[in-house]
């Protein structure tokens, strides 16, 4: 709201994409690198208000540090709160041939989901 008050005030509304997704990946990245789940969360966070979608390598990047490290990676998610990430994670599955493209196209079963 005081975005909008303030680009007024400067001459119209004109809505400014100041976290794209190079940078919310590229937190993700430092939050996977350096061990900072927070920063990880912030980043889906990032992803997910702009209705981005992280790539398929990332995504198992994310879900295997997820799986390291549940603990580090559950306070994270007490301090940040709630996000949802349910966008961030719509495309990460993987295109199939044949006859694996109908099991990789399920929204139910996924291979390199850990969680199955």
């Amino acid at each position: 709201m005081m975005k909008q008050a303030l680009a007024i005030e400067v001459g119209g509304f004109k809505q400014i994409d100041v976290f794209n997704k190079f940078y919310a990946e590229d937190l993700i990245v430092f939050g996977l690198q350096n061990s900072i789940p927070e920063a990880i969360r912030l980043g889906e966070h990032m992803l997910g208000e702009n209705g981005e979608s992280l790539s398929f390598e990332m995504a198992k990047a994310v879900k295997s540090y997820q799986m390291n490290n549940q603990m580090k990676y559950q306070g994270a998610m007490k301090n940040t709160g709630p996000i949802n990430t349910a966008s961030v994670y719509k495309n990460s599955r993987p295109s199939g041939t044949a006859d694996t493209a109908t099991y990789t196209r399920s929204s139910i079963v996924n291979m390199d989901d850990p969680y199955w």
